[in-house]
């Protein structure tokens, strides 16, 4: 219900400003709650750069209902209790959007003005129930991303010119309903108030004429404008009435309000430097500067000159204006133009002067908003992109930082991944996922399994049929043949080729049905078209020196390893060992839930393995991948402890090239102790922790290990690289330029052309030269290119 003007309000006041009257009782009231909360033991406030609203605390202590009956003396009932779901209604409030969401432990408080509405929220801890959160703020009705900004921009002005304030609002007398005079000239910039401020004192009055959050003129006796503003704003002991808005006033200021208040502030200060003078000289022969004495340097267009005067002058300005006039229509541009760079170049040193990144952004917006568009306003701009680029660019490194620094427990995902939501909510265009894990569940219901050398329709008059690629678990050849105007199109996508001979899956399809071996076009992968692996045969006993080796040291062998194909394989190589007493049987840990959960998988499909893997496990009841010495880490307990075994034992565990995971933890505790061994069975990229580890290890392996040991940084430490690195190079899943040579060579498909593709781009050239060079008809398309499939009918 809206409240009635007070009876020393004017009969005659419009519902404007009655509306802004009833909403600075409420402002009143909303300061009243800060205050208040503020004086209540156990609650910490938050500073503003790390807030989100315009209070922000945490209350310690104490349940949420009470703190509840606190906002509702404010507030009224909350408009969604803790333990209640959000209602439908408040999904889409802007206050929703601005929180980020309300979940259904915390409990959130609206009360509307004219221009808007109050928020309170409560936000209770998840690992601590009596740590809660207020958020107190205020919202404007539209909600957009530029009431967003200037939101922020008011509370950052008020915290950056605090000291203005706080002299301003010491003066406990110059109030408005309730809000110190120089808050109130802030509300009215942030809320485009239009208004007239009567203000008294002893025996003087004068007038603030407010425009659209502006103050535009001003009066006290002779003085008007920006001496009356400086003036007025000096008095003490002043009562201030609301007045309506004055029609007939135009900007005579054209200065800021901050700048107004800090001028203000100066002239005060210097007043009180001569009051102290005073003081000590004696107040007989010092006396205070006349009123008109301060301003004199503002008051020559603001006095009322005698009509002699004014009829000399008249005619004095009359004779030089045709003068004037043309010579200022030529340079006034080049002055106005002067005026503004000096301006811009006085802005870049205060930029020099200020200490951090967020002071300077926050300037060069103030310049940007304030100034119509020009060079220095795009030079500005460019500067605030450069210093946002490096905010963001130091936000994410502390939040790096901040995940290095946990504790590897129970708690480690969750709180990693708060941390890093937490950044990408202050950078939304940052360095983000592309997907989520709920887009790829919702990815997998488009996803249908079929089984190899089974036609496939796929669309009309096309259809599709899968050959085992021998790559990895469920990796296809795949036949396309297309029937269209009565001929029939044949082509043959490759994906990656798999090894010959390798152990668990079968090697790549040579027999191709008889209606798919005439293919038109074969696009065929070159990951290593100009490269050889080591044989496959050598795997088992490079691994069998390995473990011998680290065992007689008394060491331990750590696996950096991927958790597809690549732990299976281990796990297949050291159950081969352990059954054939080729090596001491080694506690096996695998400490990785993906490679555990891929394992199982394998485990589940039979189907898939060679005729090696039948006889050597399958035949005897024996699964490949599980036996008395494999364990599978469930818990970070667990893995935890692991780091601390001394006896010696095998870790295989992810990521692969070091850069995340568990095996970093494996490494720290591992890795300065010359008895162990890191063995190396993957690809590792450039600027990994895996890549330096090879490169490092293996020079120091080279020099004989003679002097210091290399020195490696992860986890913000330092650690010596004293255990011995070994890399077994002939673990890929990918076929190499000779396995791939002989795919080709005795399939049974009859290849009219080969386009090469899926390779860095020295691979794949050097690989089609090198199919040329053995008969076939082999190409390198180009980025963009059509490729014209024709059969023998189109001839």
């Amino acid at each position: 219900m809206r409240k009635k003007p007070s009876t020393t309000d004017s009969v005659n006041e419009s519902q404007e400003l009655i509306n802004l009257k009833n909403d600075l009782n409420s402002t009143r009231e909303f300061l009243e709650l800060v205050r208040f909360l503020d004086k209540v033991p156990q609650m910490e406030k938050t500073s503003y750069d790390a807030t989100r609203s315009l209070y922000q605390a945490v209350s310690k202590g104490r349940n949420i209902r009470s703190l509840e009956k606190k906002l509702e003396t404010f507030f009224g009932p909350p408009q969604k209790a803790s333990g209640k779901s959000l209602p439908i209604s408040l999904r889409f409030n802007p206050s929703t959007k601005y929180l980020r969401g309300i979940r259904k432990e915390q409990s959130l408080f609206l009360k509307k003005t004219r221009n808007g509405f109050f928020y309170g929220a409560l936000w209770p801890w998840s690992k601590n129930l009596e740590n809660i959160t207020v958020h107190l703020g205020y919202i404007s009705n539209k909600m957009s991303k530029n009431d967003y900004n200037d939101l922020e921009k008011l509370v950052k002005i008020k915290v950056l010119n605090e000291k203005v304030f706080k002299e301003f609002d010491a003066d406990k007398e110059s109030r408005i309903h309730g809000i110190s005079l120089a808050s109130f000239l802030q509300m009215a910039m942030f809320e485009n108030i239009s208004c007239t401020l009567e203000i008294k004192t002893t025996g003087k009055t004068g007038r603030l004429f407010l425009l659209q959050g502006e103050l535009i003129a001003a009066e006290t006796g002779r003085l008007k404008n920006k001496a009356a503003a400086y003036e007025i704003l000096n008095w003490d002991n002043t009562s201030v009435e609301l007045r309506e808005q004055s029609t007939k006033k135009t900007n005579e200021i054209n200065q800021g309000i901050l700048e107004i208040l800090s001028e203000a502030l100066k002239i005060k200060s210097e007043d009180s430097e001569d009051r102290r003078a005073i003081g000590k000289a004696g107040r007989v022969d010092i006396k205070e500067k006349p009123t008109d004495e301060r301003y004199k340097g503002l008051l020559g267009s603001t006095q009322k000159p005698g009509k002699k005067r004014f009829l000399l002058v008249s005619v004095m300005v009359f004779a030089v204006l045709l003068f004037i006039t043309i010579g200022a229509v030529f340079s006034i541009r080049v002055i106005k133009q002067g005026q503004v760079k000096s301006e811009y170049e006085n802005l870049l040193v205060q930029i020099k002067e200020l200490g951090t990144l967020e002071e300077k952004e926050m300037l060069l917006k103030e310049y940007v908003n304030s100034h119509s568009p020009d060079t220095y306003t795009e030079e500005a701009e460019e500067k605030i992109r450069e210093i946002y680029n490096l905010i963001e660019k130091q936000d994410f490194q502390a939040t790096i930082k901040n995940v290095e620094k946990l504790s590897v427990d129970s708690n480690y995902e969750k709180e990693a991944t708060d941390i890093y939501t937490s950044y990408l909510t202050k950078y939304p265009d940052g360095v983000q996922p592309l997907y989520s894990t709920i887009d790829a569940q919702q990815a997998l219901t488009f996803f249908d399994g079929y089984p190899y050398n089974h036609p496939i329709s796929i669309g009309k008059g096309v259809t599709c049929t899968l050959y085992d690629a021998g790559h990895i678990l469920g990796s296809a050849i795949s036949i396309i043949k297309v029937k269209e105007n009565g001929h029939t199109y044949t082509i043959c996508y490759t994906g990656d080729i798999g090894r010959f001979e390798k152990p668990i899956l079968n090697d790549p399809t040579l027999d191709f049905a008889q209606e798919d071996r005439e293919v038109d076009l074969l696009i065929m992968e070159s990951t290593y078209g100009n490269r050889t692996h080591e044989p496959v045969i050598d795997l088992k006993p490079h691994l069998k020196k390995v473990i011998i080796e680290t065992y007689n040291r008394g060491g331990s062998i750590i696996i950096p390893s991927f958790a597809f194909g690549r732990t299976q394989e281990l796990l297949y190589f050291l159950h081969e060992l352990y059954n054939e007493n080729e090596v001491p049987r080694l506690p096996v840990y695998v400490d990785s839930p993906l490679a555990t959960k891929i394992t199982r998988v394998f485990g589940e499909h039979p189907e898939v393995y060679d005729q090696e893997t039948h006889e050597t496990f399958l035949e005897h009841g024996q699964n490949p991948f599980s036996f008395n010495q494999v364990h599978f880490v469930k818990s970070v307990e667990e893995s935890m402890a692991l780091n601390r075994e001394e006896k010696p034992h095998i870790v295989i565990s992810a990521s692969g090239m070091c850069e995340a995971g568990r095996i970093l933890h494996h490494l720290r505790f591992k890795i300065h102790n010359s008895k162990n061994t890191i063995l190396i069975v993957g690809y590792m990229a450039m600027h990994t922790l895996g890549r330096r580890i090879l490169e490092q290890g293996s020079e120091y392996e080279k020099s004989g290990r003679n002097g210091s040991p290399p020195v490696l940084k992860f986890f913000n430490k330092e650690y010596p690289l004293k255990a011995h690195v070994v890399k077994i190079g002939g673990f890929s899943a990918h076929g190499d330029k000779n396995e791939m040579l002989r795919f080709l060579k005795k399939s049974n498909l009859q290849i009219k052309r080969i386009a090469v593709v899926h390779g860095e781009e020295d691979q794949s050239i050097s690989f089609a030269g090198h199919l040329n060079k053995e008969g076939f008809a082999a190409f390198v398309p180009q980025k963009g290119e059509t490729i014209q499939v024709r059969s023998k009918k189109d001839r």
